[in-house]
């Protein structure tokens, strides 16, 4: 798989890098957003990258700004798969 991530919140979205020929993808990235509520969640939409055809959606998760807003946190979130 060639994965790469798309971040969105509100009408904001942002992208990782792809990183090619991997099944465990770790970004090590850093994503700024204005949050204008805490009620919102950032949607996160994990992508297998293909050359010749549309991009392949591995799964998605939704994260609660609210739950993580007042202090840095990282950690593994369950993804959601397609279908």
């Amino acid at each position: 798989a060639d994965p790469y991530a798309t971040l969105k919140l509100g009408n904001k979205e942002q992208k990782t890098k792809t990183i090619k020929n991997t099944l465990n993808p770790r970004w090590e990235e850093e994503f700024i957003f204005e949050v204008s509520d805490e009620g919102q969640s950032i949607e996160i939409v994990l992508m297998d990258w293909d050359r010749f055809s549309k991009d392949d959606v591995i799964g998605n998760v939704s994260i609660p700004i609210a739950k993580y807003s007042h202090k840095p946190h990282s950690g593994v979130f369950p993804i959601t798969k397609p279908g």
